[in-house]
């Protein structure tokens, strides 16, 4: 997924190794294997969600006594911190993370030996991320049909490139290598997705759409950031008929996304 490509980039920015895992039993198949110092959990994963996958990392025998294990969650509602908390995280962070938001949790989590220019990291507030929650509920409100996903005479607005690059802090070439492994990824797990339409298969469907809420936040769409959001709530509360009728509009308007992206590249028109 774009997310952790992304990642992947902000950790080697840093010197540090890391390894992807794309699923819960992949994560669980490397620690077997490896030794981390540091291990990024998210909370909503095929299969094994983050939860089900640290119960079975936990009962690892060799692990690190000294490794942190965070949870990774765009999930705001109040009460999600703390919920991840008591189920053994350490702490919780929210996507989508960017570049100096990851320094600081590396800053605070990585032993002294492995801290890169620490003295240059900005000092992280522990206690930001621990309380880091919406004082309402607003994300559970009403779902009203996205009939006009984007309006026609506003699809040129579809992205905003200035937030994707402060997510990227500032540096243009790994905004724009996060663009195109936005543009390559996407394509396949659109198809996917309508598929899962098809199919009906809405579990599968709301994982897609919050990895596709995420991506779209990262490179700085946040209008159909929003709209892929309202479908993943839809989903999870169970209104299929929302879903069904909302995903194809929305999917076109990413397809678009995508075709915009690629013109703004090749004319250098990013910013």
């Amino acid at each position: 997924m774009i997310n952790n490509g992304v990642f992947y980039e902000f950790c080697k920015r840093f010197g540090i190794e890391a390894i992807l895992a794309d699923s819960g039993a992949k994560a669980i198949e490397i620690l077997k294997n490896e030794t981390f110092d540091i291990v990024f959990l998210d909370q909503m994963m095929p299969g094994m969600d983050g939860i089900e996958t640290l119960e079975m990392i936990q009962q690892l025998p060799n692990l690190n006594p000294d490794m942190t294990i965070l949870a990774l969650t765009a999930n705001a509602i109040r009460g999600n911190t703390e919920f991840l908390l008591s189920k053994g995280f350490e702490d919780v962070i929210m996507k989508p993370i960017g570049i100096l938001e990851l320094e600081d949790v590396l800053n605070y989590y990585l032993p002294d030996e492995l801290k890169r220019n620490r003295d240059d990291m900005v000092s992280y507030s522990h206690s930001v991320h621990k309380k880091n929650e919406v004082e309402d509920e607003s994300v559970l409100e009403e779902y009203a049909p996205t009939n006009d996903v984007v309006n026609e005479e506003k699809q040129q607005d579809l992205i905003e490139y200035e937030v994707g690059l402060k997510h990227c802090n500032h540096d243009m070439d790994l905004y724009k290598q996060t663009l195109k492994m936005l543009i390559e990824y996407l394509p396949s797990r659109l198809d996917q997705m309508d598929e899962f339409i098809r199919q009906k298969e809405f579990d599968s469907y709301v994982i897609e759409v919050h990895a596709l809420k995420n991506n779209a936040a990262l490179i700085g769409a946040v209008k159909l950031s929003e709209e892929a959001k309202k479908l993943e709530m839809a989903g999870r509360e169970g209104d299929y008929e929302m879903v069904t009728l909302n995903a194809p509009k929305l999917h076109e308007q990413y397809r678009f996304l995508i075709g915009q992206i690629q013109k703004d590249i090749d004319r250098n028109n990013l910013i």
